[in-house]
């Protein structure tokens, strides 16, 4: 292997190419790596990922990271890693952003580089061989559900844990051996691991045996390892999630401005949660300490000496603030963020674009639908791309009832109702697909609050909901509505018609006044979209100060209709403002020009008044997936980057967000007290935005197997037989041991006649009582008492886990204050 300086023209070309290369620091210069050992870090070196991207013709961004072993990051050559990163950053006229990534912490971004997962190696590899020596057999510690991490580790059962999976490579047999506890998403990438390693470095001539911890184990491994010993439960506590979530709670994001001019760091702290993005300079660089990151922005103009002690400053700071060493440390540059930098600031605003990325409910942000679209169900099915850019779950021709909830339960709305909602009532909207085409789901379920609407409204809303979706097998998808942002499928099914008038009472003397709205006063109606599947008008208080450049109006009295145009709204708009006019009444209409009123225009709202002028536009984000849930009583996500179908599982709850909405995907077979709360999941999930983005954004509540093509459309190549499960694990362990069909065929019924999904954790009762074992990460400690044995839990509560779920919740409660687990 050749060693490169960063300056020669070899080294330049490899990086320029698009895609993933992979640098192993050799002195002062690097060497490549390629082929088999892509992937592989040996823990007595320190290397450089760069990432490059192809953002336009002949204009390429790239991302650096520079990775150190754990052991090393105290040490110098930590210091020379940083510093090869830098040089690498000069080289390439600024790299968008440099990462920091220490063994065991890596980055999810780094991590996605390497689908294959990653595998940590003792010692030095330094002038290309390994400074240990090879060994006939070897012990592979296997962690990361989705991104996997292999670990050479010590060939004895000392190293073996319950919660882990492991491979034990004997040459000729390769074991994968299951921890009890350890979950079906990593058994299924220990087994995946084990076939990568068969076919790239035995030749397809290895044996692959997969073993559960209570099998008997085979006298092969029992000659190498001894007779089996208690195992611990799991590897060794990580505290960095602690510290996470401790700094998270603190909700507080600081901005120091650095200053040099003496020669040593000093901080200036010159701003706090809410940042602004004018506090940036484009002259000076600074630090954003934030929970998730600590990040050093350089200013366009800043110095090249500033430029230069990015990284070493960042390691200062964390150090100075006694941060965990692992903290992840980004340095990125004015003009190319990472976005997880940008949603820091809420106001923040892309040049040339007059719109903050907290702002995603404006003009523009729902995509136009024309003829050359071709927007109905059969593309749908064929480009669900289609479906994700539009924001549509079909076409909006399918069927509707609709209900109006009040205190006594629900009340059907006559047909001639629809689309007549009242700001101050909550209603219940049941869609029902087209079945010849979409025969993967049946029904949508809406649920609407008005603006004026009270939380017990809203959650007597939400209860009857989820009533009426028992009554459809569990099978609708859940979505809440907010009458400030609705999702654009909800407005197509109403065909432009829908209209939401001020006041309202939920009980049903009040039902009447969508027949005849009262007209004793003047009153303003604002019309939004530009087609009949994106338009909705609204009651807006009769005041000249709620009119809107951007925007139509409709303002009515007993004896007249005037229709208001602002400057900036297009010739579609208008021409749905029209058709919505004879919604509204059946009057004749007088059209209106901004800035050419006649008096009685302004003397219906009471005169003259300031009102808001200005275009809005829309930014986009690319979609975040994260596998989320309760951690002690606090929302832990994990972000999936470069997310596939396959990592969904079974037995999780996962989000979505699109920035437009947020889809809550529930697993078939995830935790039953988790999927009661998803709603309240999904809120704190936004009230931990740091973009302060508007909390009455659609929330989507969508079942495995039950996708509409709106989600699905996220995730390439989608299709039914897809997700991990724990029957899939079954097959794969079946198909890799040399089971038959009908043996594969018979384990799978036994699973599925079991009613088990996932291998459970099993924690002792003196252990949860004690709290001396923390709970497995996103376990609503509500619910521990299921983490026991069925054995012991029988014991315990003299009556099985299904008796024990009949109970009401109040007996739960107190069987579970009796025993000390509550």
């Amino acid at each position: 292997m050749m060693e490169l300086d960063v300056r020669e023209a070899a080294f330049l070309s490899a990086v320029k190419e698009p895609g993933r290369t992979v640098w192993r620091i050799e002195g002062l210069n690097l060497v490549r790596i390629e082929g088999k050992s892509v992937g592989t870090f040996h823990e007595g070196d320190s290397y450089i990922v760069i990432q490059t991207t192809n953002i336009a013709h002949g204009v390429n961004s790239y991302n650096v990271h520079f990775w150190l072993p754990s052991t090393l990051i105290q040490l110098d050559e930590a210091a020379v890693a940083a510093h090869k990163a830098i040089e690498v950053d000069q080289v390439l006229n600024s790299c968008s952003a440099i990462y920091r990534e220490i063994e065991g912490h890596e980055s999810s971004l780094f991590l996605s580089y390497f689908p294959k997962g990653l595998l940590y190696k003792n010692g030095r590899q330094a002038g290309g061989l390994s400074t240990v020596a090879p060994s006939s057999a070897r012990l592979l510690h296997v962690t990361g559900k989705r991104r996997v991490r292999m670990r050479e580790v010590p060939l004895k059962w000392d190293s073996f844990n319950s919660s882990d999976c492991f491979i034990i490579d004997m040459g000729r047999n390769l074991y994968v051996w299951n921890g009890k506890a350890s979950h079906t998403m990593l058994r299924i990438q220990a087994m995946n691991s084990a076939v990568h390693i068969r076919d790239s470095q035995k030749g397809g001539n290895s044996r692959i045996h997969v073993i559960e911890e209570t099998d008997h184990i085979p006298r092969e491994m029992i000659e190498m390892l001894g007779n089996p010993v208690r195992l611990r439960h799991s590897a060794k506590h990580d505290t960095s999630l602690e510290q996470y979530s401790q700094r998270l709670a603190e909700k507080s994001i600081r901005m120091y401005l650095i200053t040099d001019s003496t020669g040593s760091l000093v901080l200036t702290e010159i701003g706090t949660t809410p940042l602004t993005q004018n506090c940036l300079s484009s002259q000076e660089c600074f630090i954003v300490d934030s929970a998730r990151a600590v990040y050093v922005w350089r200013g366009k103009y800043s110095s090249k000496e500033k430029k230069a002690s990015a990284i070493k400053n960042g390691i200062a700071f964390i150090r100075t603030k006694k941060y965990n060493p692992e903290t992840t440390l980004i340095v990125c540059s004015d003009g190319s963020e990472p976005t997880e930098f940008k949603t820091l600031f809420p106001d923040w605003t892309e040049k040339n674009s007059g719109t903050a990325l907290g702002k995603v409910y404006q003009k523009g942000s729902i995509m136009k639908i024309t003829d050359q679209t071709k927007f109905d169900l059969d593309s749908l099915v064929e480009k669900p791309e289609i479906a994700v850019q539009a924001r549509m779950i079909d076409d909006g021709s399918g069927e509707l009832e609709i209900w109006t909830v009040q205190k006594e339960g629900v009340q059907l709305l006559d047909d001639e109702y629809y689309g007549q909602f009242f700001a101050g009532d909550c209603y219940i909207v049941k869609y029902t697909y087209n079945m010849d085409v979409l025969p993967q789901g049946s029904h949508v379920l809406y649920m609407w609050f008005g603006q004026d609407t009270t939380p017990d409204q809203r959650r007597n809303c939400e209860t009857k909901t989820v009533d009426l979706d028992n009554g459809l097998a569990g099978e609708a998808v859940l979505v809440a509505v907010n009458q400030s942002c609705p999702p654009n499928h909800f407005l197509a099914i109403f065909k432009g018609r829908l209209v939401i008038h001020l006041g309202g009472d939920d009980s049903p003397k009040d039902l009447s006044a969508t027949k005849t709205v009262n007209l004793t006063r003047n009153r303003l109606y604002r019309v939004r979209g530009d087609t009949a599947i994106n338009t909705r008008t609204e009651e807006v208080p009769c005041t000249a100060s709620s009119l809107n450049s951007s925007d139509a109006f409709i303002l009515k009295s007993k004896k007249t209709l005037f229709i208001w145009f602002g400057r900036l709204c297009n010739g579609d708009e208008r021409e749905m403002t029209r058709l919505t006019s004879r919604v509204i009444s059946g009057r004749e209409y007088e059209l209106v020009l901004e800035g050419k009123e006649p008096a009685q225009f302004w003397a219906m709202l009471g005169g003259k008044a300031d009102y808001t002028r200005a275009n809005t536009s829309q930014f986009c984000l690319e979609p975040l997936l994260f596998q989320c849930g309760w951690n002690q009583g606090e929302l832990h996500t994990e972000q999936i980057v470069g997310f596939l179908q396959e990592d969904l599982c079974e037995d999780e709850i996962m989000l979505l967000d699109s920035w437009h909405d947020i889809f809550i995907w529930v697993g078939a077979k995830s935790n039953k007290e988790e999927r009661k709360g998803v709603l309240e999941l999904a809120r704190a999930y936004l009230a931990s935005d740091m973009m302060k983005r508007d909390q009455q954004m659609p929330v989507y509540v969508v079942k495995q197997g039950f996708e509409p093509l709106m989600f699905s459309g996220f995730f390439s190549g989608w299709t039914a037989s897809r997700f991990l499960t724990s029957s899939g694990c079954v097959r794969l362990k079946g198909q890799l041991t040399g089971m038959t069909d009908e043996q594969i065929a018979e384990q799978v019924k036994k699973l599925e006649e079991s009613g088990v999904g996932s291998v459970v954790d099993v924690y002792s009762y003196d252990d949860l009582k004690a709290g001396t074992r923390a709970l497995p990460n996103g376990y609503d400690c509500s619910s521990k008492e299921m983490l026991l044995s069925d054995d012991e839990f029988s014991l315990v509560f003299r009556m099985n886990k299904l008796q024990f779920m009949q109970k009401p919740l109040w007996k739960r409660t107190q069987l579970k204050k009796d025993v000390g687990l509550f």
